[in-house]
């Protein structure tokens, strides 16, 4: 606690005061809503309860009637049985909706009732009309639908403590007067025998144990006063006590059902009564504890919120701080170094921010340092690679034997491998340290992917590969970065035909989601070459990692194709995966999400895609200024415009102020500039040019290709820029631009 400050020790208190009081109020808050959630289900319970009352007294009714009818024949239970069915179904629907909106689970064992009886219920009622079954069979079978019923009261540690323990008696009660109705029934409508005494006693004795064990004094009192002390019980006492004795009774079967359905109606009367009771009082609990809770939780949030409060105001500059260190960590993330902590804040914060904006400036010059150094060791490189290759390609053009041409073929092979190198080790530090800048612009795929497919099927060794291309002809024009699209197809692509053998290579689409301005495609790029074992296909997306076996010995690479086409698909909003069997091939999937161009034109979509060539342009009437302070490459340059382009007025100087004073003497039709040159570089030379008016249209010539590098060099006023080494595909592009604009 010594090795706190102040403001520590002050936000440890109120944490912990602010702590206890939620866990001390959540806890009352949680045991009111405990009590209230215990008043809820009493309240289901006894909504359910009263409903299965009802269901049990129609259901005895229905089983008396059918009981008496089978015994006698009489037309006056037929219709009263079939009237009472009616009933009962439409109690057994009220039950079911009340069970299917309960959410208690201890009432899914009375479920059955409604549903596993129902077809039983059905197939007893349909027996007694179409069949002629005993009466004793049929009674038995009803009462067993009851005693499930009864399953419900006798969940006494889930239901029964929840209702007046008086319910389930009352119904039992209620349930042995049935039987004796039923039974004095079907004796006083065919003949009355010892069999049905005999019966009858065994119901009366069962009543008397209901009575002397289970049903309460209060209770008798009001059963006495209300059903069996009044006219009506004693007369129906008296004609039971003749028949218990053998006597003969004067009463009609029909008029026996209508008094002692009278009197089990009353009964059943006070058996709704005591439920209501009970559904009152508990209606009248869970509104009272919803009430409470609802203070509670009210004070809870007033209190809640006024702590909060303080405890905000308490931090709020720390929190500020902290907001200001994240987007000024977030922002270094990103390579960007401007933004600095504010210092002046007294205390621990302020000597924090004092320690941030130290680190970031010496972050800042590491990461500058870092840049430079690439771009340097990539503009020393690219330089003579420029010379190299410009000159065995025009040594290839020239009048060579079959051996020398051989040797100069291996040579510019070796070359464009040192520059592929290059370029990868370039690519990978742009995506490390946030330099790649994804352009938009109106392309055509189909001709992207043709010019893959031309450039990679120069290259494959194997005749044994047969390529299948199953892309369809797009209808529109695609808004994104073309180069770097056309990167990633080539890479899947090369390593697809570098590791098949033999088999074929396959390129197509597998899904196509069309948005009202945008398409999300996945490609695939399947082959039969020999797959990737297991224990790589983790790592296959790292930076150099590469599959090394016998098989791929021969083949060459830095293992970084993929890492960086991975890189791309995603800062594109696009991904890469693959499925692969090690011997049997692999698929590499792309995903693509390309913003919509506009509709090609009908000779648009029925044009095959060609590599544009500059054989319909003649060039020899433009007039060249370039700057370049290394003597090959300005006589590679010379002799790029004569032989490909047949343009002899060049002015070829070696430095920028050289290239600015011939800029203001003479009118060029295109300006080239390198960028990095003593006395004046390429930048300085640009300023210089546009500031002083002219506005030939002026290229950077640069061997770093930095998004800073290209960023500066438009602001600048650059009309674009070249990287080396330079291609003549790239330099035919801008001269065409150059004659069209001419001869307008």
């Amino acid at each position: 606690m010594r090795s706190l400050s102040l403001k520590s020790k002050l936000l440890l208190i109120v944490t912990i005061s602010l702590t206890a009081f939620l866990i001390n109020f959540s806890f009352i808050i949680y045991s009111g809503y405990k009590d209230y959630n215990k008043a809820k289900e009493v309240q289901e319970y006894t909504l359910i309860a009263k409903n299965l009352v009802n269901v049990i007294h129609e259901l005895a009714k229905e089983r008396d009637l059918s009981t008496i009818y089978i015994a006698s024949k009489r037309e006056y239970f037929k219709d009263k049985m079939l009237e009472e069915r009616n009933i009962l179904d439409a109690k057994l629907v009220k039950l079911e909706e009340t069970l299917r909106k309960s959410n208690l689970k201890e009432i899914k064992s009375i479920d059955k009732i409604p549903k596993e009886k129902e077809n039983q219920l059905e197939n007893l009622r349909n027996k007694i009309v179409l069949e002629n079954p005993d009466y004793k069979d049929v009674f038995n079978a009803y009462s067993r639908f009851i005693e499930t019923a009864y399953e419900f009261f006798k969940m006494e540690d889930k239901a029964l403590h929840k209702l007046d323990k008086g319910i389930y008696p009352l119904d039992r009660l209620k349930n042995i007067e049935g039987k004796i109705r039923a039974f004095i029934g079907v004796g006083l409508a065919t003949k009355i025998n010892n069999e049905i005494i005999q019966t009858i006693t065994e119901y009366c004795n069962e009543k008397k144990l209901i009575f002397t064990s289970h049903i309460t004094s209060s209770l008798n009192n009001l059963l006495h006063q209300k059903v069996y002390k009044t006219p009506l019980g004693i007369k129906i006492h008296k004609i039971m006590e003749k028949i218990k004795n053998g006597k003969k009774v004067n009463i009609t079967p029909e008029k026996w059902w209508e008094m002692k359905s009278k009197q089990i109606d009353n009964l059943y009367e006070i058996e709704l009564n005591l439920i209501d009771k009970v559904l009152k009082k508990a209606q009248q609990k869970q509104n009272e504890l919803r009430n409470r809770l609802i203070m509670e939780i009210l004070f809870f949030i007033f209190f809640l919120i006024s702590l909060t409060l303080l405890f905000l105001l308490t931090l709020k500059d720390i929190y500020n701080q902290i907001d200001q260190l994240k987007t000024v960590l977030s922002s270094a993330t990103k390579g960007s170094f401007n933004l600095k902590m504010d210092e002046k804040i007294p205390g621990e914060l302020g000597e924090i921010a004092r320690y941030v904006n130290k680190l970031l400036e010496i972050f800042k010059k590491f990461t500058y340092n870092e840049k430079i150094f690439i771009a340097s060791v990539s503009h020393e490189l690219r330089t003579p690679l420029n010379g190299i290759i410009g000159f065995l390609n025009l040594l290839l053009q020239s009048n060579l034997s079959k051996e020398q041409q051989m040797y100069v073929e291996n040579a510019e092979k070796s070359a464009k491998q040192l520059l592929e190198l290059i370029e990868d080790l370039l690519d990978t530090t742009k995506i490390q340290t946030g330099q790649i800048e994804i352009k938009e612009e109106e392309f055509d795929l189909n001709k992207v992917i043709q010019e893959v497919i031309i450039s990679v099927s120069s290259r494959k060794d194997s005749s044994k590969v047969k390529f299948i291309n199953k892309i369809p002809k797009f209808s529109n024009l695609f808004i994104g970065d073309r180069k770097r699209i056309k990167q990633i197809f080539f890479n899947l692509l090369s390593n697809a035909f570098k590791y098949t053998k033999e088999g074929y290579v396959e390129l197509g689409i597998k899904n196509i989601e069309e948005g009202e301005k945008e398409e999300i495609i996945t490609f695939y790029i399947k082959d039969t070459g020999i797959g990737i074992p297991k224990e790589k296909q983790k790592e296959l997306f790292k930076p150099f990692t590469r599959i090394l076996s016998q098989e791929t010995k021969e083949i060459k690479g830095t293992g970084l194709g993929l890492y960086i086409s991975n890189s791309l698909a995603k800062l594109m909003g696009g991904d890469i995966w693959f499925e692969s069997e090690e011997g049997k091939g692999t698929t590499f999937y792309l995903k693509l999400k390309l913003k919509k161009g506009r509709g090609k034109t009908e000779e648009e979509i029925k044009e095959t895609p060609k590599i544009s060539t500059s054989k319909h342009y003649d060039f020899s009437n433009l007039k060249i200024l370039a700057a370049e302070d290394e003597p090959i490459n300005r006589s590679l340059l010379q002799k790029i415009f004569e032989k490909n382009f047949n343009i002899k007025n060049i002015d070829l100087v070696e430095n920028g102020f050289e290239a600015y004073k011939k800029a203001l003497k003479n009118d060029y039709d295109v300006i080239f500039l390198d960028i990095q040159m003593p006395v004046m570089d390429g930048f300085e030379a640009l300023e210089k040019i546009r500031k002083a008016g002219i506005k030939t249209p002026i290229y950077m010539l640069t061997a770093d290709a930095y998004k800073d590098t290209e960023t500066k060099a438009i602001k600048l006023g650059a009309d674009g820029y070249i990287t080396k080494p330079i291609e003549v595909r790239n330099l035919t592009e801008i001269l065409i631009k150059i004659k069209e604009k001419k001869e307008k």
